[in-house]
């Protein structure tokens, strides 16, 4: 038995260094072996929750080229090119590409012509992403644009529409 002196207080830690008591093991803590599968599925588990994230990442990212290839596109005005972009649902509306440069033209003009053209942020969830974008167009002029995007049933990212909102005016 350890023997302290009177007013000195034994700890369960002196007891162990003294072999007064064993170590206590307490289930898996016990096995090795046990406790390299915890710390694995632990991992494992951090892993899993990350990958969405990650995933939604990768798909903004690939968002974020199909934007920038069609904007491209757009100022080598190459309608074929800027179309192949485009959902099922647009081809639908504007029947050839020279149709659809046509109304980009007319309608979006800051998207079809610009100084600069920065991303925003851009969020995906349940196969949509919604990216925006700050342009300032060819006189200068600061815009919002918001760009939403579909996955395919093939996997292929394709632009549903672009809204576009002068900065300073009313929505």
């Amino acid at each position: 038995m350890a023997r302290a002196k009177t007013g000195t207080v034994v700890t369960l830690e002196v007891l162990i260094k003294q072999n007064v008591i064993a170590p206590m093991r307490i289930g898996l803590l016990d096995r090795p072996v046990a406790v390299e599968r915890a710390v694995a599925l632990f991992v494992c588990l951090l892993i899993g929750l990350a990958a969405p994230s990650a995933r939604a990442g990768d798909d903004v990212s690939a968002a974020q080229a199909i934007i920038r290839s069609q904007e491209q596109a757009f100022a080598r005005d190459d309608a074929a090119t800027a179309y192949s972009f485009a959902s099922p649902t647009l081809h639908a509306a504007f029947p050839d590409a020279e149709v659809f440069l046509s109304m980009v033209r007319r309608g979006y003009a800051p998207v079809y012509r610009h100084k600069s053209f920065e991303f925003g942020e851009g969020r995906a969830l349940d196969g949509r992403i919604a990216q925006t974008v700050r342009i300032i167009d060819a006189e200068g002029n600061p815009w919002d644009a918001l760009y939403t995007l579909e996955q395919q049933s093939d996997g292929i990212w394709k632009i549903t529409g672009c809204v576009l909102k002068a900065i300073g005016q009313a929505a």
